[in-house]
C-alpha cells in the first residue's frame, strides 16, 4: 500500500518506521505516472517497507523549492530509501520496474 503523506509529516515517517520509501512526485509529471503501477506493486511485495508518496504538484514550484532545500529534490519523481531515519539511497526519475526493484533490494541488505 502506497500511503499519501503531506511534506509536513515526512520527518515523522521516517522517524517511525525502520524502512521507508518517501517518493516525491506529481500529478502533471509524466515518469512520477509511469512510475507510479510498479512502486504501488512494489508497496505490496515489500510488505516490510514503509511507501510513502509526497504531492509536490503546486505549479508556482514554492513547495518544490522548499524540498530542494530541505531534501535535495531536483527533479521528479525522486525516491528517497530510508533504513533507521537514515538516508540509504535515491532514485531519481526511475524508469523500469526492475530498475526501481533493484534499488529497493540493494537499500534493504
Amino acid at each position: 500500500m502506497v500511503n499519501e503523506i503531506t511534506h509536513d509529516q515526512v520527518q515523522e515517517i521516517i522517524k517511525s518506521h525502520d524502512l521507508c520509501i518517501v517518493n516525491f512526485g506529481a500529478p502533471w509529471c509524466i515518469d512520477c505516472r509511469r512510475a507510479a503501477p510498479f512502486y504501488k506493486k512494489f508497496s505490496e511485495e515489500f510488505t516490510d517497507v514503509y511507501f510513502t508518496h509526497v504531492d509536490v504538484g503546486d505549479r508556482d514550484g514554492e513547495l518544490r523549492e522548499q524540498l530542494r532545500g530541505q531534501y535535495g529534490v531536483g527533479h521528479i519523481p525522486t525516491m528517497i530509501f530510508y533504513k533507521n531515519a537514515t538516508e540509504v539511497d535515491r532514485i531519481v526519475e526511475v524508469q523500469t520496474p526492475s530498475e526501481l526493484k533493484k534499488f529497493i533490494e540493494r537499500c534493504k541488505a
